[in-house]
């Protein structure tokens, strides 16, 4: 993406100028595998209240007030000559008034920055990238700042189990004056199809392989291995449920073997099966009785950690299916039975399916 950092120069909208009856101007950024399927479901369902006006990875992008042509629209930014620039794309959306909604769809440092200076703006923020949220506590809260004091809105429940009412539902126990005791489940779908395959024989290498050729890890495998990525999804759901969480908090516990962090990706999926496998041999040496589950848990002490936990047969968080996420939220009200939370966690449809839901509740 564009190495500018600075917003776009733009008079504030006022959200009181909004018209529910006009159309929703619309930007999409990322065009990988949510985005794709995100375009799809608008081409195939072609909602009357949207009109895509621009689309923008990270080399180049589209543009078009009137709308964006969805036929083959793919191919046509991959064979667009214009050199992708947010800042551009933001200043042109604002430029046709105040109902315009950005979609970010990338996993981009750079990209996230720029949600709060969108949303002071006038813009409304859709996203699946989770480093706005799991970011510093110092950026989280100019991102709650920016849309309590702005006219712009934000919403990313897509962060966190793929648009599982996870995130809702902890505000909205909260907004009923519930207090939050502790949240736990499997955060990653990816991580619940592994645990799957290791509890049925097959090897962490071979569950892993099959895994990324179904599209259910990162491009990088290791980001779902290491723990990092249901680490920014333990922050984002503590975030939600009151609780003053950092990344730096949490304990994790990686399945990425030493001999395979440093390399590049390349030789990670030439020579990676032996180690995944040894790995898992010597975890699997040390465990107690059980049947492995990935779990990230955290609490109102601020005690959090993600990594493997060996549970019994009877426990809810065993029975799931293969890409599943399931929560357990205990608060006053839930304290001795929690309130659970289950559904698909992990696929590009889903997730792309939730994220036209997210923009469908702006409009």
């Amino acid at each position: 993406m564009s190495s500018v950092r600075q917003q776009p120069s733009v008079t504030v909208l006022d959200r009181s100028a909004r018209d529910s009856r006009s159309i929703c101007p619309l930007v999409v950024i990322g065009s990988g595998n949510v985005g794709g399927e995100l375009l799809q479901l608008l081409d195939d369902r072609r909602p009357g209240s949207v009109s895509l006006l621009g689309l923008a990875n990270s080399r180049t992008m589209l543009w078009n007030e009137l709308g964006l042509s969805l036929d083959g629209i793919r191919q046509q930014l991959a064979e667009s000559d214009q050199a992708s620039c947010l800042d551009e794309l933001a200043s042109r959306l604002l430029d046709q008034g105040p109902q315009g909604v950005i979609v970010d769809l990338t996993a981009s440092r750079e990209v996230a920055d720029r949600h709060a200076g969108w949303i002071q703006a006038g813009l409304d923020v859709v996203t699946a990238n989770k480093w706005a949220a799991a970011g510093e506590a110092q950026g989280y809260q100019a991102l709650l700042g920016a849309e309590e004091a702005g006219v712009g809105r934000y919403r990313h429940a897509t962060t966190v189990g793929a648009g599982l009412p996870l995130l809702d539902s902890l505000q909205r126990l909260r907004s009923a004056g519930e207090s939050i005791v502790s949240v736990s489940g499997l955060f990653s779908g990816t991580l619940s199809y592994l645990m799957q395959g290791l509890q049925s024989g097959r090897g962490l290498a071979k569950s892993l392989w099959a895994a990324h050729e179904q599209g259910l890890t990162e491009p990088d495998p290791r980001l779902d291995l290491s723990g990092l990525d249901v680490a920014r999804k333990l922050v984002i759901t503590a975030r939600a449920a009151g609780f003053e969480l950092s990344l730096e908090d949490v304990r994790i516990e990686s399945l990425v073997p030493p001999s395979l962090i440093d390399c590049d990706l390349s030789t990670f999926f030439a020579q990676g099966s032996e180690p995944l496998d040894s790995h898992w041999a010597g975890i699997q040496s040390k465990a107690e009785a059980g049947i492995p589950r990935y779990v990230g848990q955290v609490d109102n002490q601020g005690q959090a950690s993600v990594g493997i936990q060996w549970l019994p047969t009877a426990h809810p968080f065993v029975g799931v299916g293969a890409t599943d996420n399931i929560f357990e939220i205990r608060s006053d009200s839930y304290r001795d039975t929690p309130l659970i939370i289950r559904g698909p966690g992990a696929g590009s449809r889903v997730t792309a399916v939730q994220v036209l839901a997210d923009i469908h509740s702006l409009i």
